[in-house]
Formats: C-alpha cells, structure tokens, sequence
C-alpha cells in the first residue's frame, strides 16, 4: 500500500554527515549538542574601576633596603587584594555552591512522587539545616489557571512545575537563571538542545528540567512475537502493519486495532502525533497555509488511519486504556505512560521504539522525534530566589538525577528519564526510555501537547483546539481538497499566538 504521506515528502533538507551509535539493534544519529541557537544571557557587571592608585611616600632617613621591603609587602598585598576585589564586586562564581543556605521557600510540585522529593528535601537540608522548604504536591486539575491566579495575587509559590511549552504564558513570572547557578554556556553543555531552546528567552534561560521526555511508540511484544512482525521503522512500514495486525470481529467491529490512529476524540496524545508528522513533512506549524501541500498531508495522514485504513474508530476505548487491554497493538505516547499502563495491566508485555520516520534517500537527512516535558520555575518576586535556585541546582546535579531515579526504582516506580546529556547512555538500551533518549539530541517542541491540564484559555488547549477541527474533518472524509480549512487554521492560529505575544 502506497503511503500518501511519503509520497509529498520534500527531500531539500541537509545535514552533514553524523556518525552513529546503535540503539536496540538499529543505527541512529549521534547528533552535535552545541547550542548555537541559543542567545546570550545579558551581559554579566563589568570589571571593577575607579580604585585609587596609592603612592608611596618616603620618610626621611629612610634606608634603600627598607623602602624595598615596604614596597614589596605593599605590592604583594595588592596582587592579593585586587582579585578579591573584583571578584566581590562583579559577583563571586563560587557563591551558592559551599555557603550554608537559609531562608524558606514553597515548591508546587505537579508530576513528581512525593516519597522520592521528599528523600531529596530532607538530604539537602541535612546540608542547609536553616533552609526550609514548603512541598505541596499539586493536583492536576485547574492546576495552570490556580498557579497564574496565585502569582497574580503575589501569593506565590516560590518555585514551580510547568509544562516546556508554558514560557510564554507565564514569562512575566519567571526569574531567569542566576549565571552563578548555570552560565549559559553551561547550561547549553549539560541539557539536550530542546530543553535549551524552550527555556531560553530574552531575560535569559527560565527553567530548570529535572527530567526529559517525548512521543514514543508503544508496541505490545507478545503481539508483535505471535504474528511474527517486527517493529516498524519508517512510515511505509507502519501503515501496512497497523492493518495487518488488525483484528475484526461479527459486524465487522475492532476487536484488535493494529495502531491507535486517526480520531481526536479517543487517541491520546493526538497533538504530539499531529506535530510530529507537520514537522516530518516540512509543514509550517505557525503558520500551515504556507505549506498548504505539505500540512495538509501530514493531517491528512493523521485521518485516514480513520476514514481509510481503518484501524481505529470511535467503539474502541481511550488509547493508553486500549494498549493495557490488549485491544491495541500499537499506540503512541510520552514515555511517562508507561506507569498508568503497568498500573492498568502489570502482565501486559510491552516496550517503547522509536517513532517512525519518514522513508529518507539521503541517510544523513536529520530523524524527528517531538519532546513533551516538564521543568521547575523560580518566581520572580520570591522573597527567596537565591535559596530557590540554590535548591534547584542540588535536585538538577547528576549525583541527585542518579538518586531520583534509583529511589524511584527502589519503591517499584517509573523514574524519570535524564534531562542530561552526559547521562544519554545511561538510559541508550533501557526498554521503555532507550527510544526517547536516542532522538533526544535532535528533538524538537511546539505547543501541540496533551493532557497539560493549561485550561480553556492556555496555549495548549487553544492551539490544540484549532488543529482539531481540521483533523475531525480530514479523519470523516476519503482524502479531498484541505485548502480552504488549513488557510483557516492559519487564520485562528495568528490570532491565538499573538495573544501570547508569539510570532509566526
């Protein structure tokens, strides 16, 4: 079966060659982590000026030798003195990394298990015995609209959790990082390109991750290992496999869907999926009309799992809810989902691979993989941001990561997967992270995302909203011409991203 998708995929893009690591059996990129879309933090204070030169004045009857032994103790004291002065006037480097804190903060905290930060909490403040820090594990519910009405009214929290695509919601709240905590080059250095891209503004970075994660493919093995298939690799692959592995039942009902594709209202995570196909076709996500071609066939694409393939339909049950039933082979998710799956369905056999790609001629064309994650925040007007950065840097140190997710482990849970580079190969061959940590270098982001719970008038959710109504139209009908909705899809997105102060 020709896929329609593949067929409009534009082969202009160019990268240089890469060399390659292998991960669960395949070869994938190792990309370069440099940073160089990254703008400058502002300037750090310049050198100190304006010291007053002492000269010497000598006494009568002094003699050679002890105006040489003065001038010597009065130079060594002033080779001495000066770095410290400067150091003391432009901001010393090492404050905040030996001093004792104190002071107190309250974190919000949505996403984390609690047993685990508190283990944290309590080991920094065995170091900081006069730092107290206030945990509030937060609901998800209404959870963006309670924050932004709590910092509004100058309540607080002190630090925060938000999703990577908030930033332009909230960056009157967000303090940027202090250079004494990370200085941009190393922050650049430390954390995968799209972490550094979404946090990255013009007062300066705004967020710290304490964990990475992206759209993955879910597959059920003992499925997969019954009908002899293996997991598909590219586009091509997956559409004929997700009709293969599809079962039907009297009334020609689903019984088992081979891919949870191609309807908004049962698929989730059907934002991501939809990203990841405008960004594997080239399309403009801001602004889809000037791609017309293009966006309207990854959209396109989306839907006909749906309207043409029809794998899917609206009998069967929530995606994540199907897959731990077994009533789906294939489905699409963030890694985190893992967890609600495995509390679903504790025998079901799965693992993650990576989402397929479009077919590429040329092998050094770039793959695509689309990040969906969490970060923490400092506001702005806390009356205690050196202790609430301070903080942030102890949970977000490799010693602290390691420790975070070994407990995790310890209590039976689903850890975290590293927002840092330097802990990649930690996770490379790890069953349910290997696949988002391989494209983590090469990851991109927008604010198509799921379940942010942002609220009727956040970015995700009006965003998510515009590209719907084009999907549900595209998911009821074969194929046909798209211009007129994706020219007002554009339309509506102009408007919703300008309300962020966003542009296209």
């Amino acid at each position: 079966m020709r896929n329609p998708f593949n067929a409009i995929f534009r082969k202009e893009a160019k990268t240089t060659p890469q060399k390659s690591d292998a991960v669960n059996g395949k070869k994938v990129p190792v990309y370069p982590t440099s940073s160089g879309n990254v703008s400058a933090f502002p300037s750090a204070p310049g050198s100190a000026a304006g010291y007053e030169e002492y000269t010497y004045q000598p006494r009568p009857r002094t003699g050679f030798k002890k105006v040489s032994k003065i001038l010597v103790m009065v130079l060594s004291f002033v080779i001495v003195l000066l770095p410290l002065a400067f150091l003391l006037l432009k901001g010393n480097p090492f404050v905040g990394k030996n001093v004792e804190k104190k002071g107190e903060i309250t974190w919000w905290v949505l996403g984390m298990e609690e047993r685990v930060i508190k283990k944290m909490i309590e080991e920094y403040q065995v170091k900081n015995p006069k730092a107290k820090i206030n945990l509030i594990v937060q609901s998800e519910v209404d959870y963006r609209e309670r924050l932004v009405n709590s910092l509004k009214e100058k309540k607080g929290p002190d630090v925060f959790t938000i999703h990577n695509s908030w930033v332009p919601m909230l960056i009157d709240q967000l303090d940027p990082v202090p250079e004494n905590v990370y200085t941009k080059e190393d922050y650049a250095k430390d954390f995968y390109p799209v972490v550094v891209k979404d946090m990255n503004t013009t007062n300066g970075i705004v967020g710290i991750s304490l964990e990475y994660d992206a759209l993955t493919l879910f597959v059920n093995e003992s499925t997969f290992s019954s009908s002899g298939e293996t997991p598909p690799r590219t586009w091509d692959q997956f559409t004929p496999l997700a009709t293969k592995l599809t079962i039907r039942g009297a009334n020609n009902l689903i019984l088992q869907s081979g891919a949870a594709m191609g309807w908004a209202e049962n698929v989730e995570y059907w934002p991501e999926i939809v990203g990841l196909l405008m960004l594997q076709n080239k399309s403009n996500l801001y602004s889809p009309a000037t791609t017309n071609d293009l966006s309207s066939g990854a959209i396109q694409e989306f839907g006909n799992f749906h309207s043409v393939y029809k794998v899917w339909d609206e009998t069967l049950p929530k995606s994540t809810v199907a897959f731990a039933e077994g009533k789906a082979a294939m489905v699409f998710a963030p890694a985190r989902a893992a967890s609600e799956i495995k509390k679903l369905n504790p025998n079901l056999n799965f693992k993650t691979v990576i989402v397929p790609q479009v077919r590429r001629d040329d092998p050094n064309e770039p793959e695509y993989t689309y990040a969906t994650y969490w970060v923490q925040s400092v506001w702005n007007k806390s009356g205690d941001k050196d202790l609430a950065w301070d903080f942030l840097r102890f949970l977000s140190g490799e010693n602290s990561l390691q420790e975070m997710h070994d407990t995790s482990e310890s209590l039976g849970l689903l850890p975290k997967a590293y927002p840092r580079i330097s802990m990649r190969d930690k996770l490379i061959n790890d069953k349910i992270f290997g696949s988002i940590v391989a494209l983590a270098p090469v990851a991109s982001s927008w604010y198509l995302a799921d379940a942010t719970n942002d609220g009727e008038e956040g970015i995700n959710s009006l965003v998510n909203a515009a590209y719907k109504k084009v999907v549900d139209l595209v998911s009821m009908r074969k194929g046909g011409n798209n211009t007129a909705v994706i020219k007002a899809l554009t339309a509506e997105l102009k408007k919703v991203l300008s309300g962020f102060n966003i542009a296209n």
